[in-house]
């Protein structure tokens, strides 16, 4: 009799508990799989469940939402909502916002990226969420876009700002440029953090890869990299360019883009126009893209405006050496010569130059794969980032 009623006491107050959860649901303009849906999809999954009821609320239907699905974790899939200003699909998606908000009737909202966070942190307050938290993955006003762009932005960057309880940046250069009016007080810096990748060997990664892409690659080929989003941010044509440099006079080198966006015909263009068309391959979206990093020898990041680049951390873990432009949250993770090297932005001859560097000289590409793979591992960890983060609910 007595361990019938432990049994069902501890029963009925698992239940009690269960149902006591705090309710957390992350908003995030896209569903396709960049750095901002990587952090959602790891908080998501790290989050206690007997504590936390997590959902995603997201706009589309791409990677992100798959894998979420297969995680485990209820999406929530917000109606119009897609990262270019359209008035009719914004009304739509703010519609759709309110009554996800109404109905759900969350205690935390996480917010990641412009369009979602405005909408969210305006009609979180509106509707009485608890808490709400803000992450600028690298602030959008930033971006080398037009004056309208940069005035939408700024001003949404500013409500959701002051709106927010909590904002975190992903980077020290984030946390600088703050202007003082985003309610400076409320900042807290929190570094992106990868956890352990499970990579393919290098025989397997470039045998899988070459297989889906049909193509025969010399096995002493030198495989360079990079794994981005195919968008005007990512200064692909840099990298298109530099690549083009250094053909001339190394004929067995090779450029991999892991990746997909908007930029794909005209990347696939300039390919062509340059005849690189059997040397540059757009691989597109690749499902754990992380794990064929051994497949590669150089990993090159040129983007034009970043955060702090999850590919960068990635790369670090697999002990590659980097050739990154030095901008945004990129030198934080890159000390030249002692992680990787850095370049000027928007420089095709600096990262000729750097990357022939690296062909170059095995010891030294071996030396910066090392320290990148040393700083990775005792500054930016998985562990750190959620602990950090998941003290903010």
């Amino acid at each position: 009799m007595m361990l019938w009623s432990y049994v069902t006491t501890n029963y009925i107050w698992g239940k009690f508990q269960y149902s006591m959860r705090k309710k957390v649901i992350y908003f995030i303009t896209k569903s396709n799989f960049g750095g901002a849906q990587k952090q959602v999809l790891d908080l998501a999954t790290l989050l206690d469940g007997s504590k936390f009821d997590v959902a995603v609320a997201c706009g589309g239907s791409g990677s992100l939402v798959k894998k979420l699905k297969n995680a485990g974790i209820r999406v929530i899939k917000i109606k119009g909502m897609d990262r270019d200003v359209r008035v009719f699909k914004d009304f739509q998606a703010f519609i759709s916002t309110y009554k996800i908000l109404k109905e759900e009737e969350p205690d935390i909202i996480h917010l990641h990226s412009s369009k979602a966070a405005a909408m969210g942190a305006f009609l979180g307050k509106l509707t009485g969420v608890g808490k709400i938290i803000f992450t600028a993955h690298g602030w959008p006003f930033k971006e080398d876009r037009g004056v309208f762009w940069k005035i939408v932005t700024w001003a949404g960057s500013l409500v959701t700002s002051v709106l927010s309880d909590k904002i975190i940046v992903v980077s020290k250069n984030d946390f600088k440029k703050t202007p003082n009016l985003f309610s400076k007080n409320k900042l807290h810096l929190i570094h992106n953090g990868v956890g352990e990748i499970e990579f393919l060997s290098k025989r397997n990664a470039r045998s899988k890869l070459t297989e889906s892409m049909g193509e025969s690659i010399p096995a002493d080929a030198m495989w360079i990299g990079t794994g981005i989003e195919l968008t005007p941010n990512k200064g692909l044509e840099y990298t298109i360019d530099a690549f083009k440099r250094l053909s001339k006079s190394n004929k067995d080198i090779y450029l991999f883009i892991f990746g997909e966006g908007e930029l794909r015909e005209k990347l696939k263009n300039l390919i062509n126009n340059y005849s690189l068309n059997k040397k540059v391959f757009l691989l597109g979206h690749i499902d754990n893209m992380p794990q064929y990093l051994k497949a590669l020898d150089v990993y090159a990041q040129t983007s034009t405006k970043e955060g702090l680049p999850y590919a960068i951390l990635e790369a670090g873990a697999r002990a590659l050496p980097v050739v990154a432009s030095d901008i945004g949250g990129m030198p934080e993770i890159i000390e030249h010569r002692k992680s990787g090297l850095l370049v000027p932005s928007k420089d095709e001859k600096a990262i000729a130059n750097a990357l022939n560097l690296i062909i170059k000289d095995k010891d030294l590409g071996d030396r910066l794969g090392k320290g990148l793979k040393k700083k990775v591992n005792e500054e930016f960890s998985l562990e750190d980032m959620k602990n950090k983060i998941f003290s903010l609910y």
